[in-house]
């Protein structure tokens, strides 16, 4: 056999087999609820944003060349939904992890181990124990540098 030539390209490796149809449950431990951890990966690793709001999904099922994610509420589905890059990332993650062209469907229901809030029952300042120092760093993955007095 002859030797491979050092300018040829990079073999391309194929995706993982395409993830069958069907009622895939997307409790832990599933085959799909692991291609899920890798979508989050990868898209973690593009936009900590996007990867925000995709966290709280989790994947129902693969239906009609469509994967089902379930969001305990309306808004991470909707700024999913609305906001093009965003939408953009999420469909090539999937893409990629799947090895096929899915598309991705939010919708709000009953995720588990996560619990729906109640339409206007977002908690009262006084509720959340987090500082908002903490939700910065945990939503956006900053740190805070220094603190500044804007005169008051």
């Amino acid at each position: 056999a002859p030797a491979p030539r050092e300018d040829a390209p990079e073999p391309v490796r194929p995706a993982p087999g395409p993830a069958p149809e069907g009622p895939a449950s997307g409790a832990e431990g599933t085959p799909l609820d692991s291609l899920w951890e890798r979508v989050l990966a990868e898209v973690r690793g593009q936009s900590r944003v996007t990867f925000t709001h995709l966290q709280q999904g989790r994947p129902a099922e693969i239906r009609d060349d469509a994967l089902i994610v379930l969001f305990p509420g309306a808004f991470h589905a909707e700024q999913l939904s609305k906001r093009p890059e965003q939408l953009q990332r999420v469909v090539v993650a999937i893409a990629n992890v799947f090895g096929r062209k899915l598309r991705f469907v939010p919708e709000v229901g009953e995720v588990a181990g996560v619990e729906a809030a109640a339409p206007g029952s977002a908690p009262s300042v006084d509720e959340v124990s987090v500082s908002p120092d903490e939700l910065v760093r945990q939503g956006l993955g900053a740190d805070l540098i220094e603190e500044m007095d804007r005169g008051g």
